[in-house]
């Protein structure tokens, strides 16, 4: 069984955001669609919506989304996304909308391994600030995290960034 680390966040760096309706119950039941959590949090849509208007379904999530797909179904939604890199594996890029690729090891670790582990994260820019979406629970509720307090999540779970995807409404690029 997996241990489960505590983190100890700062309320003061707790963003009080919408969390989209259908979250808790996809996030909780629904195994590898963390991307999908990841787009309806960014977006502020219904989880089911996303699943619906894209046509994703769960037997899709066998092994995940890929990164290719998660651009399809962005696009499905009205959003252009382009991949970026990142300079610091440890450190979230400052971005207004981004669907952050994770993976968890060591960032010299195989590819096929970094793939294996990969995991989305939601980045959202309100007013000045950044925060993160993750799919666990922070006092029993999902909550936008400040992206520098993440750090610790990042930390203490051995966490990398691979990249990110830049999410831009289609007139924007």
């Amino acid at each position: 069984m997996k241990e489960e680390k505590v983190i100890n966040f700062d309320s003061k760096y707790l963003g009080s955001f919408p969390i989209p309706r259908g979250y808790s119950k996809y996030a909780e039941e629904i195994n590898n669609c963390c991307g999908e959590l990841a787009i309806a949090g960014l977006l502020n849509i219904s989880v089911p919506k996303v699943f619906e208007k894209t046509g994703v379904k769960i037997t899709d999530l066998v092994k995940g989304t890929s990164q290719k797909r998660m651009r399809e179904i962005l696009d499905k939604l009205g959003f252009n996304a382009k991949q970026r890199g990142v300079k610091n594996k440890f450190r979230l890029p400052k971005s207004d909308l981004a669907i952050v690729r994770v993976s968890f090891g060591d960032p010299k670790q195989h590819w096929i391994e970094t793939a294996k582990k990969s995991h989305y994260l939601a980045l959202k820019r309100f007013g000045l600030i950044y925060y993160v979406l993750d799919n666990m629970k922070i006092d029993d509720k999902y909550k936008w995290v400040e992206r520098i307090e993440y750090s610790k999540v990042i930390e203490a779970d051995k966490m990398f960034i691979t990249s990110y995807l830049e999410v831009k409404p289609k007139e924007v690029f």
